[in-house]
């Protein structure tokens, strides 16, 4: 009879801890495979991360933007790129963001070279196409004629015959100035196909897009703009300021 109850005293404790175990293997177990068969789905931030992998890159303020062309052009370049008319060296640039077909950017030239005229030596202008987006146009291959005509060294006498033809220009009459200042028309015409002479058309288009400039005839009197015509008083009393300076 002692022999039976002292086996009950052992048993019982031994029933206890051998339950414990076997629901902590079952609890465990059950959790295991909850996680294998169903993964916890991640925060809709994520999951929005997930589907567009460059996401952290657009709300991250320390990711470095990549800049546009606007942000990076915010004044005229001047390379040499573009024609340029009198010293180098004078304190004043007049740029001129033009087109050969519009009238009143003929007409606005005409002030500038008075001015250029009543300051020898003070003033250098230089010239950047902004033609008609349409490369067929008539005004982007007078664009075109123009740097042609610049290749070889004729840039301002061709650029003063197209503007004194006013609403006559042509395709003809493109063929003509050239003509008439004697230019080598094998390369004049082949130059229409030049990509570079094309090139150089779309980077001025380019930049005045970049600085805002949403027609013409539109000017740069050193740091100071002028959009459409400007009278000769207005650009003189512009130039007397900056030359007192």
């Amino acid at each position: 009879m002692k022999n039976k109850i002292t086996s009950q005293k052992f048993f019982a404790p031994l029933l206890v801890i051998s339950s414990f175990i076997a629901v902590f293997i079952f609890v465990f177990s059950v959790m295991l495979l909850r996680g294998l068969l169903f993964p916890e789905q991640p925060a809709i931030a994520d999951q929005d991360s997930a589907q567009d992998p460059y996401a952290q890159f657009q709300t991250d303020p320390f990711i470095t933007k990549v800049p546009t062309a606007k942000d990076l052009i915010t004044k005229p370049i001047i390379n040499g790129a573009d024609p340029v008319l009198g010293d180098m060296q004078a304190p004043i640039t007049i740029i001129q963001f033009s087109d050969f077909t519009c009238a009143y950017c003929g007409s606005q030239e005409l002030q500038v070279r008075q001015l250029m005229d009543a300051y020898p030596g003070k003033i250098k202008l230089i010239w950047k196409d902004y033609p008609e987006k349409d490369v067929k146009s008539l005004s982007h291959r007078a664009a075109i004629a123009g740097r042609c005509a610049a290749n070889q060294g004729k840039f301002w006498p061709y650029h003063d015959l197209a503007f004194q033809s006013g609403n006559k220009l042509s395709q003809e009459l493109l063929t003509s100035i050239a003509k008439n200042l004697k230019l080598n028309m094998l390369d004049f015409n082949k130059c229409f196909q030049d990509n570079i002479t094309a090139q150089a058309v779309n980077d001025n288009m380019a930049e005045a897009n970049a600085l805002g400039i949403t027609g013409v005839p539109f000017l740069f009197v050193n740091d100071k703009e002028f959009m459409g015509e400007v009278t000769f008083a207005e650009l003189k009393q512009t130039v007397e300021s900056l030359l007192k300076k």
